[in-house]
């Protein structure tokens, strides 16, 4: 895995063009049938594959075997140069067989269910008694969560109904809090929303609010409605502006 993407990139193209000017006449002759050998297969894989993607690099393994064995001239006969080099090879091919099967966004082995599964079972139940207990688990979270775009020791099931409505979607849970602390829960609600998961929360739990799209502000009906900000509409001389946030606005429609 590790010899066939960037260690073949590196390190075959040198040791072909040292192996063309050493004095070892066998060497350049293998190296010439491996070369040939390489580029005939290319053009067959090239010719019998329909299409592309980043995983068909895989069918040209074949196509690098023979290529392998002349690295070996890249490694010096010094025993202490040869230790350093081993190492360095060693270390590389390790780093880049681990990375790319633990960190392959397009098809990972770790998934993010693995990975909220590990810090929920595993990391959150660790004692803090201790400063090196607490040390030990904040490693541990920023181990398994290296960037800041995602929430530290957010279990699903541990949150209340609108955040796990919208556990990956921290925005719409705030503009759900910014409604349901206007609007009475069983409320009517009209509502001019463009294609927005916030639709879904204004139902209210189980169901307890009932909800009129309309397209006009004349159409809408007496009581609150929400309208997202991006529609820009001008409303009605009826609606009167409750309050609003970034992204809705929240009118009331007086009875008549």
């Amino acid at each position: 895995m590790a010899w066939f993407g960037p260690m073949a990139i590196l390190l075959i193209p040198i040791a072909v063009i040292i192996t063309f000017f050493s004095k070892d006449k066998l060497r350049r002759k293998y190296v010439l049938f491996g070369i040939i050998y390489s580029l005939f297969y290319f053009c067959l894989i090239f010719i019998q594959r329909p299409g592309w993607d980043p995983y068909q690099g895989r069918y040209f393994i074949l196509g690098l075997y023979p290529l392998v064995p002349i690295v070996s001239i890249l490694i010096p006969k010094q025993r202490i140069l040869r230790v350093i080099v081993y190492s360095v090879l060693i270390s590389c091919s390790v780093l880049l067989i681990f990375n790319t099967l633990l960190k392959n966004d397009t098809k990972p082995i770790i998934t993010a269910k693995s990975k909220n599964n590990f810090i929920h079972q595993i990391i959150d139940p660790l004692q803090e008694s201790t400063t090196f207990q607490v040390f030990i688990k904040k490693a541990l979270y920023k181990i398994t969560y290296p960037t800041g775009f995602e929430s530290l020791r957010r279990n699903i099931y541990s949150q209340k109904y609108y955040d796990q409505l919208f556990y990956t979607n921290n925005i719409s849970a705030k503009d759900i809090e910014f409604v349901n602390s206007i609007i009475p829960e069983g409320e009517p609600i009209s509502v001019m929303v463009a294609n927005n998961p916030l639709e879904y929360a204004l139902f209210g739990i189980n169901r307890s609010r009932s909800l009129y799209s309309f397209t006009d502000t004349n159409d809408a009906r007496q009581g609150y409605c929400i309208v997202s900000n991006s529609i820009g509409i001008s409303p009605s001389r009826e609606m009167e502006l409750v309050d609003a946030n970034v992204n809705f606005s929240i009118y009331y429609i007086c009875p008549k």
